[in-house]
């Protein structure tokens, strides 16, 4: 039981850092929020940070479940 809360501690934590944008971008935002006093640049900024990041994912477990179908189809027969 203490590992699943400790996974779910760590989760949590990493969950809240994923939130947070670099501070390359973050000082893009700030430079362009300051010389056009506009919110243009900064509006989708983490949504499409977090889009990118989702699509990582997205094709990695796609990748893993083509894998452990056609695995588990080919070794079907031999037990």
């Amino acid at each position: 039981m203490k590992k699943y809360i400790l996974l779910l501690n760590l989760l949590l934590i990493g969950m809240l850092q994923g939130f947070s944008q670099c501070p390359m971008c973050r000082s893009a935002v700030v430079s362009s929020l300051e010389a056009h006093d506009s919110k243009v640049v900064g509006l989708g900024l983490n949504s499409g940070i977090l889009i990118m990041l989702g699509m990582v994912y997205t094709i990695i477990m796609l990748g893993v479940g083509l894998w452990y179908y056609y695995h588990k189809k080919a070794h079907k027969g031999t037990v």
